[in-house]
């Protein structure tokens, strides 16, 4: 079996240096390379955009076009490599959009960093996480300008901080609470949920980890403690 990959990037009008291109690219194509082990396939052909302007976004770049185009008239699937990472370096006016193209396309997407098929029903998470971590970023950035301009070095409240960090954490746990006491309903209550069953539950179903990757046992683990440790085996 076969695949057709896409490649993007978003940089600056003037990057840096090459390798600020050659990074993002490495980085990638070892995703793809995984991928291609993990389902033993390999791709047919693999088209690449680079985009210098955030406010048009990466479905409606020629390039895109042409990879699903390509993906039809040889019915394969196209696979991005990260769509998660993908979604946040997009304006978050034009999520929705593109998130619109992208699945309106007619082509199977799959996402070669959680190593499966996007479905319908994982789309609202791929976008909720996006429009979440591009408003971090943007946050971010606007404090070192902030900091810069005033030469005021930034308040560091680290209990403050490490707090806001464990209430994000538990409020993304949360929403994965239906979820994992359904994969315990599966196994049966005689099947306590380990944490590496449960992470192989999960990307089974396709459900990426709130950085929208593939869950792993120490990911699985501390989702786990924090739904309170209940079913977590040794």
């Amino acid at each position: 079996m076969h695949y057709v990959a896409y490649y993007f990037m978003y940089v600056r009008r003037r990057p840096q240096s090459k390798e600020e291109i050659n990074e993002t690219l490495k980085h990638q194509y070892l995703l793809f390379l995984t991928f291609n082990k993990l389902h033993k396939i390999a791709p047919i052909k693999s088209f690449y955009s680079i985009l210098t302007n955030r406010d048009r976004h990466f479905a409606e770049t020629e390039e895109f076009r042409n990879a699903v185009a390509f993906s039809l008239a040889n019915e394969v699937a196209l696979v991005v490599a990260d769509l998660q990472t993908l979604l946040e370096r997009t304006h978050p006016d034009r999520i929705d959009d593109a998130i619109h193209k992208l699945f309106s396309s007619g082509v199977t997407i799959k996402n070669a960093a959680t190593g499966g098929e996007v479905g319908y029903e994982i789309r609202s998470i791929f976008a909720a996480n996006a429009t979440a971590r591009g408003k971090q970023i943007r946050n971010s950035i606007r404090k070192g300008l902030l900091n810069a301009e005033t030469q005021t070095p930034p308040l560091r409240n680290q209990r403050k901080a490490a707090a806001g960090a464990r209430r994000a954490a538990d409020k993304r746990a949360e929403r994965l609470r239906e979820t994992v006491a359904d994969i315990k309903a599966s196994l049966g209550l005689k099947d306590p949920v380990s944490p590496t069953r449960l992470a192989s539950e999960l990307n089974s179903r396709n459900i990426p980890t709130p950085q929208g990757k593939i869950w792993t046992a120490a990911g699985a683990k501390n989702l786990l403690i924090r739904l309170g440790g209940e079913s977590l085996s040794p």
